[in-house]
């Protein structure tokens, strides 16, 4: 059963193979329990069904982006770093990609493959243990970096590096009490259905659904920055020994209204 992104982009990436054999080959992607439904038939005909959950680990925080039209429209993830409110792109800034700064983990500072000439995404936490890359965003990626950054964001899916799936950001140690913020760019000013997932040590925890305005997510004056949703803020609840949990809220946005929608506004 194909849920949260893998129901919405055109290329899920988990693998299943070998479904009509008696051996059945499954790697999941998200850090959340996947639901399979068993189909069998016996030599003299009769079927019968069952359901499966089957449990996935997840560790830390991991937030995902996707979209219906992931094939055709560039749209971005950004998650802020914990400690201010700094602009999500440099105000004076007369390009998306000249005003990316290093108050976020973003497509060109906190991929595998560095861009723009971009320091990497500095949130103050060490590198994490590399099994912690073995699976997740990019995973093959990071391990031919030799070093399992944290935060860390999978490949963007802008119609060249990738096409047709999710973005991700992942945080393994998140501190008790840090609030990160998400926001989704329309860096190509198309039309898109975006939607937001947050999963927490290893449970999904929130979706953020699209917004209503403006229509089909396209601002028709998009100015430099363009349409940026404010989805959703994370605190991360970290007890000194146990799993990571999560409070999921909606960031409202001047005079309090939601969903906090911007065209040609960086601010937090």
């Amino acid at each position: 059963m194909r849920e949260d992104c893998d129901a919405v982009v055109a290329d899920p990436e988990f693998v299943l193979q070998g479904g009509e054999t008696p051996v059945l080959t499954f790697q999941a992607v998200r850090p959340s329990s996947y639901r399979f439904t068993l189909k069998v038939t016996g030599a003299a005909g009769d079927t019968g069904t069952c359901q499966l959950e089957v449990p996935t680990n997840g560790r830390g925080m991991r937030i995902e982006l996707c979209w219906d039209t992931s094939q055709d429209t560039d749209l971005d993830l950004y998650v802020h770093n914990p400690f201010d409110q700094a602009p999500w792109f440099t105000p004076t800034a007369s390009s998306v990609s000249d005003g990316i700064n290093g108050s976020t983990c973003n497509v060109a500072n906190c991929t595998a493959s560095l861009r723009l000439g971009l320091p990497r995404a500095d949130f103050g936490y060490a590198d994490s243990p590399a099994e912690m890359c073995v699976a997740g965003p990019a995973a093959e990626e990071f391990a031919l970096l030799g070093r399992c950054p944290n935060p860390r964001e999978g490949e963007d899916n802008n119609q060249d590096l990738a096409n047709g799936t999710a973005e991700r950001v992942q945080v393994d140690a998140p501190l008790d009490g840090q609030t990160f913020r998400a926001m989704v760019h329309n860096f190509s000013n198309s039309p898109a259905e975006p939607h937001v997932f947050v999963y927490c040590g290893g449970k999904r925890v929130a979706e953020s659904r699209p917004p209503q305005l403006p229509p089909a997510f396209v601002a028709s004056n998009p100015g430099v920055f363009g349409t940026m949703w404010r989805a959703v803020d994370v605190t991360a609840h970290r007890p000194s020994a146990g799993v990571t949990s999560c409070t999921v809220t909606s960031p409202l946005g001047p005079g309090g209204q939601a969903p906090y929608v911007t065209i040609d506004n960086a601010t937090f």
